[in-house]
């Protein structure tokens, strides 16, 4: 059990035992356990779900699945038929009476010759029981299995670390997750994600338009090589190294600074007592600017700066948040509902490859708005439903959160589980209702001017729908206009209808038309 558990995790299917070996009359370095003709079918069945690759991703699923192993072996080896001797004989003596390869190759030759006195009586052999057996619980693990292994194929481009969502450190996993009827891994949005994934391949579009959201930041982010840029008045903005923003050390360099100053400096000073020299040395390369120090900058953005040619480790930069304004309305559905959950999911995958927050505000009719967190945590929900068809995707707003935020890991597992299952019952519901964009402007802005820890503030704002939406309020159109002259929010409208109107216009900053609708008629395999 250990070689298998050990072989699985590394993505490896373990080999067969031969005999005459080492071990019980097996060979050490093959499989002596379970019994034929279980254990060859079983290796079979793990190929043909590609389940080494599933093991080595998320090792510890080899203990889950090697529990379900022993219990298909339980079963096995309590039914299994040996034959005895009497048939062993029986079998024999009708090989004997079976036709020789002349004699075969004669009939095929000439089917409608008759066959001769020895080969009248050929008996047929009667079919293994315990291969039947096998068969019949090999079937029942692949329907078992390969829902979940097609579920966890797909999560993968868009979730964070799913480990703990698998199962536990224990042997004893959390089969219930994994097994059940009703498990997180057999919902039927698992489809839609599959789907949905194999046209986004395909729509630049919308990746392109969600990696662009976002306030950015050009000081944080990962570190990368690009040009230098030093000060220069008059010139555009930039991104600068100053050490009037102590940030971090970025190397040794030669300065007049006694508080950056190395320990080998320092030691000029102690040694001075023995040699009084020391100190003058000392006290000239201070006055020299040339003691050895640590150089302690930061990144000062919006700085007027030149670009160099010489190339330095400098910050990628990072993008702010999205606030997703999705229209969920009858006159949605169809075609246009693909586009819509397309966008979902490449939120998604852009939150987690970004590590940046994403929130979606589905509407329709008046205060009927649905709310998930896209962020790469997973999605947590509030509010309430925004249609008949997603009553069940409503849950009150602290159900997924709550737990989360909480310190036990099963708690936060269970907050994930249901918070995807929300998700996924979001990808799997038909749009319908009414259309009313004044309540999801107005929670984008409560979002983006009441967050306390500045989270969204550099957020903007993307707005989906076919443009057959009514006026906003006035009030909530001056509060977006504000915040676009004062804080520069960026209101962004995606179309997904044939035209756009005035009264999506006048609420966003740029408009997009979506224009690759081969991607979405086409069957995509």
């Amino acid at each position: 059990l250990k070689r298998w558990q050990s072989e699985l995790s590394k993505g490896i299917l373990p080999s067969f035992g031969e005999e005459g070996g080492e071990e019980g009359g097996r060979d050490s370095s093959g499989l002596a356990w379970p019994e034929e003709p279980f254990r060859s079918q079983f290796l079979e069945t793990l190929a043909d779900l590609e389940m080494a690759s599933l093991t080595r991703r998320y090792p510890n699923l080899a203990g889950t699945l090697l529990k379900n192993m022993m219990d298909m072996v339980q079963v096995f080896e309590a039914g299994y038929s040996e034959l005895d001797e009497e048939t062993e004989e029986e079998e024999e003596d009708s090989s004997d009476d079976r036709p020789s390869p002349l004699q075969s190759m004669q009939r095929m030759a000439d089917p409608d010759a008759e066959p001769s006195e020895e080969g009248e009586d050929v008996p047929v052999p009667d079919p293994d029981p315990n291969e039947e057996a096998v068969r019949e619980l090999m079937e029942d693990f692949k329907k078992e299995w390969e829902p979940i292994a097609e579920a966890l194929d797909a999560s993968e481009p868009f979730f964070e670390d799913m480990t703990d969502m698998v199962n536990n450190d224990r042997m004893d996993h959390d089969i219930e997750t994994l097994s059940t009827r009703n498990s997180l891994w057999k919902h039927s949005g698992w489809k839609e994600v599959k789907d949905l994934s194999r046209r986004l391949e395909r729509l630049p579009q919308l990746r392109t338009l969600v990696r662009d959201l976002g306030r950015g930041s050009r000081g944080r982010g990962p570190k990368r090589l690009a040009n230098a840029e030093e000060f220069r008045s008059g010139n555009p903005e930039g991104l600068v190294t100053s050490n009037l923003v102590i940030e971090e050390t970025a190397g040794v360099y030669r300065s007049g600074e006694i508080m950056n100053m190395l320990p080998s400096e320092a030691s000029l000073l102690a040694a001075s007592k023995r040699r009084p020299i020391l100190k003058q040395l000392w006290h000239s390369r201070r006055s020299e600017r040339s003691l050895l120090s640590y150089e302690r900058v930061g990144w000062m953005e919006d700085e007027p700066s030149n670009v160099l040619d010489v190339m330095e480790i400098r910050p990628s930069g990072v993008q702010g948040p999205i606030i997703l304004c999705l229209d969920t309305s009858a006159s949605m559905a169809g075609q246009r509902e693909v586009v819509a959950k397309a966008l979902v999911l490449e939120c998604i995958r852009g939150a987690k490859l970004q590590q940046r927050k994403c929130y979606l505000f589905a509407f329709s009719g008046k205060e009927e708005v649905q709310e998930l967190d896209l962020s790469s945590t997973g999605g947590t929900v509030a509010g309430g439903g925004y249609s008949a068809a997603a009553e069940a995707v409503a849950s009150p707003a602290s159900s997924a959160s709550a737990l989360m935020e909480g310190n036990d890991a099963t708690d936060r597992r269970r907050g994930r589980e249901l918070a995807m299952k929300e998700l996924l019952d979001f990808l799997s519901c038909s749009f319908e209702g009414g259309t009313d964009i004044n309540e999801p402007i107005k929670r984008s802005l409560d979002l983006l001017c009441n967050d306390a820890d500045k989270e969204w503030s550099r957020a903007d704002i993307l707005i989906v729908t076919d443009s057959e939406i009514p006026s906003a309020d006035a009030e909530l159109r001056e509060k977006l206009e504000y915040q676009v002259r004062e804080h520069e929010l960026q209101v962004h409208g995606l179309v997904v209808g044939p035209r756009k109107t005035a009264n999506l216009k006048e609420l966003c900053t740029e408009l997009h038309i979506f224009d690759e609708w081969n991607v979405i008629k086409a069957d995509v395999y």
